[in-house]
């Protein structure tokens, strides 16, 4: 039997994105333990966007989140969650509404990075008008340059980011994602030099009287680094599901992908081909053009992939293990991210039976009245 099988899986219309809410415990309780309380979590939400993952978070212990986009942050203040990180830019009208929600859940002490003074003067003024102050992080940049000010930018940026009446600053943010490489002693050794760099610049701040109280870095790639040889908070995010990506990527980090897509055989065409039900339009892209690994089956090669298809070939010699037209698959995707993002609610089981589905609530970007 598959790890993925389930009892009425010939019943579940396809392709279905499926989560298995019993590996989702165990990723979350590994993560936790890993991290060493869970009070040093602050988990990215955009992986999954539901707010039953965040409700399971919860009842685990973990109070703060981090997220990308505004309907993100507002899941987590629905849900009740003590402290929400926008890691992101805030922009044109969605400082309006990053307001609204400040306003709107006062009970959840919800933050934004900065990185622009231009765009902290626009928040700041409006924050005052709104007779608040709004609670910011820096957004430090180690070398990615995706968002972020420079190490060395930092001090000067933050003098002024305090001048404004408008924000209270609260710390730091550093997201480390180029650090993504199989290997663990390579991660380790600039993960290690981040730490030094990011503790100088806390030092140096504190100095200065500023509040340092919230220092996030990291990603699912190098936070159990983070977690041993720093006092930082983490932020992890894929984890918790997992994929096929992270999977290869970190093969250091024993997390089961708890996410797959259900698909069927509609088509052998020819001698040893084969072709699912799965195109581009329900699963998220992949490394090579390759989307995701169908999980049980070996001696296999993607051959192309179109919008509503994926064909695939059996290895020589193993044609006669083709599967036939009917047959369930189930697929792990490369990135279950995007994956989960095309979806409007994913199908959970749990003990390999169907147990009902969770809306993707901030699969849109905007806030809801």
């Amino acid at each position: 039997m598959d790890l993925y099988d389930f009892k009425g899986e010939e019943s579940v219309r396809s392709p279905q994105l499926v989560y298995h809410v019993d590996l989702i415990r165990h990723n979350t309780r590994h993560l936790v333990e890993m991290a060493g309380s869970t009070k040093r979590l602050f988990p990215h939400v955009k992986s999954h966007k539901i707010r039953e993952m965040v409700r399971m978070q919860i009842e685990e212990g973990i109070h703060n989140f981090k997220c990308s986009v505004l309907s993100e942050l507002q899941m987590v203040a629905m849900e009740g969650g003590e402290r929400a990180l926008l890691a992101y830019p805030l922009v044109g009208p969605a400082v309006d509404d990053y307001l609204t929600l400040c306003t709107r859940y006062p009970q959840t002490e919800l933050l934004s990075t900065v990185d622009d003074v231009g765009a902290a003067m626009v928040l700041s003024s409006k924050a005052l008008a709104k007779g608040i102050r709004a609670a910011v992080l820096i957004d430090v940049d180690p070398g990615m340059h995706r968002t972020g000010r420079s190490y060395e930018e930092v001090p000067i940026f933050a003098q002024k980011i305090v001048e404004l009446k408008g924000l209270e600053l609260k710390g730091l943010h550093c997201y480390d994602g180029f650090y993504s490489v199989p290997s663990l002693e390579e991660r380790k050794k600039n993960a290690r030099a981040l730490i030094v760099r990011i503790n100088s610049l806390k030092s140096n701040l504190l100095s200065s009287g500023m509040d340092m109280s919230l220092v996030v870095v990291g990603g699912s790639g190098t936070f159990p680094i983070y977690a041993t040889e720093s006092d930082f908070l983490l932020s992890p995010g894929t984890l918790f599901i997992n994929d096929w990506g992270y999977e290869s990527k970190f093969p250091d980090l024993d997390f089961t992908p708890a996410g797959e897509v259900l698909a069927r055989v509609v088509s052998c065409p020819d001698d040893g081909y084969f072709t699912i039900d799965l195109g581009t339009k329900a699963i998220g892209a992949g490394k090579n053009g390759v989307s995701g690994r169908i999980s049980g089956m070996s001696h296999i090669e993607s051959v192309f992939q179109n919008e509503e298809h994926w064909v695939f070939r059996m290895e020589k010699g193993h044609e006669n293990e083709r599967p036939m037209v009917g047959t369930v698959v189930h697929v792990v995707p490369w990135h279950i991210c995007p994956t989960t993002n095309l979806y409007p609610y994913v199908l959970t089981v749990e003990d390999r039976r169907i147990t009902g589905s969770w809306d993707v609530y901030a699969r849109f970007r905007g806030i809801r009245a």
